[in-house]
């Protein structure tokens, strides 16, 4: 009976300890698979901050257009094209005249719209292909929106192509 009142605390201390064990085990799972899901969040962050930093550079926030311009030329003469002219367009809405409040950067949506004209001398129908595929690999986002080609009685061909330089505000 004696033995009784000396085991039977030490019992009662052995399952708590069994159910503390048990408690803080559960505890350790649960840390583990947080642990696993914030590993698989910061996988899925930097998958995601590698596609905004790859639309960043699509669309730039520097409304400037110069470098872009540049890249335009180096397209057309890498592709044997004359660039006669390159200028800032007005947009139209709904197909009417041109708004001469579109003449600029104008916002549309979450991104400005810069609407540019350019008027090409190419050697070829190739040639002016092989151009506007290579305005199709330029650096930003560009929505070409027109593009067409005529040839004048004396042979000559004329390209014009209208397309929208898409900038983040």
């Amino acid at each position: 009976m004696i033995s009784y009142f000396f085991s039977y605390p030490l019992v009662k201390k052995i399952d708590e300890s069994k159910k503390e064990v048990q408690s803080k085990q559960s505890e350790l799972k649960a840390l583990e698979k947080k642990e696993e899901e914030l590993k698989e969040l910061e996988l899925n962050y930097r998958s995601f901050q590698d596609k905004i930093d790859l639309l960043a550079g699509l669309f730039p926030k520097a409304k400037n257009v110069s470098d872009y311009i540049t890249q335009v030329e180096n397209a057309a003469s890498g592709s044997g094209v004359f660039i006669k002219t390159i200028k800032i367009s007005g947009q139209t809405k709904d197909n009417k005249e041109v708004d001469p409040k579109l003449t600029q950067l104008s916002k549309i949506g979450d991104f400005y719209e810069l609407p540019v004209d350019i008027t090409t001398e190419p050697v070829s129908f190739e040639n002016f292909v092989n151009f506007t595929l290579k305005m199709e690999t330029l650096s930003r986002f560009t929505s070409i929106k027109k593009s067409s080609l005529k040839i004048d009685t004396n042979g000559v061909m004329e390209g014009t192509t209208n397309l929208v330089i898409y900038v983040l505000p």
